[in-house]
């Protein structure tokens, strides 16, 4: 989602360039593999959206939930800049002008009670593919579907 200039967290940040708000819920996540792709945003904090998570095998998709169920995904929001919102497209294999040729697709969704000074919508990558094989992550956490699944896999 695009800031606009007289707004409240674009003051806050003080950056001219962040002018980008994205929501992370996979892989880009603190402490995981991909977060490094990250280095050059600002963590805005915590966030969750309405919607269903399942893994496919290295890395989650996200997929938007049917309105009448209760699904929530959690993840990070972070501010970005125009520059960093295109490497993060193609790390995620989007496509431009293609959505049937993309992994993912980047879309603004809303924030589940988003925290003061946070937008009601962010960008996220929802997943393009069928996830009909896929195994659903029940609590839309997968920092914690990792750990349990490196617990049972000690066990």
């Amino acid at each position: 989602m695009e800031i606009s200039g007289g707004d409240v967290l674009h003051n806050m940040l003080g950056f001219q360039s962040m002018n980008h708000v994205i929501f992370v819920y996979g892989t880009l996540l603190s402490g995981l593999r991909l977060h490094p792709c990250l280095k050059s945003a600002v963590l805005l904090g915590a966030g969750s959206v309405h919607a269903q998570l399942f893994d496919l095998g290295d890395y989650p998709g996200m997929i938007c939930a049917p309105e009448n169920e209760v699904s929530t995904v959690l993840g990070e929001v972070y501010a970005v800049s125009e520059d960093l919102l295109q490497k993060l497209d193609e790390v995620e294999e989007v496509v431009p002008h293609d959505d049937a040729a993309s992994l993912y697709v980047r879309r603004r969704i809303a924030l589940v009670h988003p925290a003061s000074g946070l937008p009601a919508e962010v960008w996220c990558y929802l997943y393009n593919r069928s996830v009909q094989t896929c195994v659903r992550i029940p609590s839309g956490d997968y920092k914690a579907y990792l750990s349990a699944k490196a617990s049972v896999g000690r066990g």
